[in-house]
Order: structure tokens, then C-alpha cells, then sequence
């Protein structure tokens, strides 16, 4: 088995999706079909043993240049980028960047459409941030863990993240990509990235909006079915119940996400400013219209 040698290591929100589905349809390149296995953070391990992680990349032949896997948490998580290096000393990273406010904002909406979010209103699942981040999951789902995933104002803050990575990896190993230049130019971002990985440009088939802004047309709906869900599973019934499966998928509407007012994005990005001073010093790039 070859193994992986490219990640995609978050942040969640910030176009991980678009670009593992791009880089997956290049000839040089394996994308896993779990595209977050969540295997090396030890505070959100999805897949559970080496062995199970590994049979995702089972049967990928020799000759492919980069075999990726594209987990949102590892750049958030404490061990997963270590943990990598550990696994594979010769990989390369992606990261993908976004304005604080707005990634939190979509990230609350993407909590609240997984039933993981429990706090409708934004401002007020703000607030709970330093309380979460202790480790308290108020507003948070019974059982997802970590509860630090909610906590926005750590979560989103992507300065201390990227430190912390560079004090593990080179930075010659690491290709930075940011948001709004996705959406201004993706085909511009993806010849970036492949030319970072030595390998030839080649349009994918499309570069349309990956992972739209979606919501529940009925949250208690959802939650039931959560519940139904986790009863199933405390009483071993393992048959597939496809009703079930149904009633979620019908249970989604896609929206344009609405803009917040410029005084409450204002009282927010002071929340981040020293974070997003932080991150521009790092990666040499003028970030202060991520503070207006």
C-alpha cells in the first residue's frame, strides 16, 4: 500500500471540499472516498485503527504521485499534525483560509444543519465560546466531542493554528490558499496548487460551487430522527432503516446566507484582530480587510 502523502489538513468552511474534489480528478492524484477519515487527532478520531485507515488507500497503484485524504480538524487539533509527520515524513500539506467572522458564521450554519448546534441565534452561540472552549458543552449535542469544535472564536482564529503547524512542518511543505481567492479565481488557486505538487495543470470538469449554504426545513424533525438514529444503535439493530436516511435528505433547503450588520461584524472581528495580525505576519499577506 502506498501511503498518503498529501493533506488537506482544514480549515473547515474555507473550500476543503471544492478542492479535494478537484485534485481528485487528476490522473496523479488519489483522493480518499471518505474524504474526512479523521484518523491522526487523538480529540476526534473518526476512524478508529491504522488498519481501517489504511484499507481506505488499499488498491491505489504504485505510480500515483499523491495519494491525499482531507480532514478539517487536523489543523485544529493538538496531535494530528505531529502525528502525520510521525506516520509520513515526506508529506506535503494544504491549508485553506477564510475571514474569521464569516467562516464562523458558516460554520455555526453547518453545526445547526448537522443537529450538532443546538444555539439558533449566532451571536448568542458566540457567547458561549470561552465556555466552551473549558471544555463545557452547553448548546452542544449529547455526545459530540470535542465541544472545543464550537467554541468560534478559537476555532476560527487560524493564526495560532498555522504557528502551531510551522513549528512542526516547513513551510516549503505547506501551500496556503485563501478563500476569497477561490472564489475570485478558482482556476487560478488549483494551477497553484498543482504546480506546488510538481504535477501538469489539467482543468477539472467543472469549477462550480461545491458544499452550498444549506438548512433544515424542520430542526425538531431532524433532531427526532437523530434520536430514532441513536436508539437504533443502542439496541444493535444494524439493518439500514432508508426512511430514515429519506426524511433527512428531504428535510434540507438550500438559502443565500444572510449578511450580518456591520456594527455586530464589527464587535466580532475585534475578537480576532490579534489572531488575524497574526497570520498576516506569518504568511507576509495584507489581511486588514478581514478587520473591516
Amino acid at each position: 500500500m502506498k501511503k498518503p502523502n498529501l493533506y488537506i489538513v482544514g480549515a473547515p468552511k474555507c473550500g476543503t471540499t471544492a478542492m479535494a474534489v478537484w485534485l481528485s480528478q487528476h490522473p496523479d492524484i488519489y483522493v480518499s472516498a471518505v474524504k474526512e477519515p479523521h484518523y491522526f487527532g487523538e480529540e476526534h478520531r473518526l476512524t478508529k485503527t491504522i488498519e481501517e485507515y489504511e484499507r481506505l488507500f488499499s488498491g491505489v497503484p504504485e505510480e500515483t504521485r499523491w495519494v491525499c485524504e482531507a480532514s478539517v480538524w487536523y489543523l485544529f487539533s493538538e496531535t494530528a499534525i505531529k502525528n502525520i509527520v510521525q506516520y509520513n515524513p515526506e508529506s506535503k500539506f494544504i491549508v485553506m483560509l477564510r475571514n474569521p467572522v464569516d467562516m464562523a458564521l458558516s460554520m455555526h450554519e453547518q453545526h445547526r444543519f448537522n443537529g450538532n448546534e443546538l444555539v439558533e441565534d449566532f451571536q448568542e452561540a458566540l457567547g458561549l465560546s470561552d465556555i466552551r472552549e473549558g471544555g463545557n458543552g452547553v448548546g452542544v449535542r449529547s455526545g459530540y466531542h470535542p465541544v472545543q469544535h464550537m467554541a468560534y472564536y478559537k476555532s476560527c482564529a487560524l493564526g495560532w493554528q498555522v504557528s502551531n503547524m510551522l513549528k512542526i512542518v516547513p513551510k516549503e511543505n505547506v501551500f496556503f490558499a485563501f478563500f476569497d481567492d477561490l472564489k475570485a479565481d478558482p482556476a487560478r488557486v488549483h494551477e497553484m496548487v498543482l504546480d506546488f505538487l510538481g504535477v501538469e495543470f489539467e482543468s477539472p470538469e467543472n469549477y462550480e460551487k461545491v458544499n452550498p449554504a444549506k438548512e433544515r426545513r424542520y430542526y425538531f424533525l431532524d433532531r427526532f430522527v437523530l434520536f430514532l438514529v441513536s436508539l437504533k444503535k443502542r439496541l444493535g439493530i444494524r439493518k439500514r432503516v432508508r426512511l430514515l436516511s429519506r426524511l433527512r435528505r428531504w428535510n434540507v433547503s438550500y438559502k443565500e446566507r444572510k449578511p450580518i450588520d456591520q456594527e455586530t461584524r464589527g464587535s466580532i472581528q475585534c475578537r480576532f484582530s490579534n489572531d488575524i495580525d497574526l497570520l498576516s505576519s506569518i504568511l507576509g499577506r495584507d489581511l486588514s480587510d478581514w478587520k473591516r
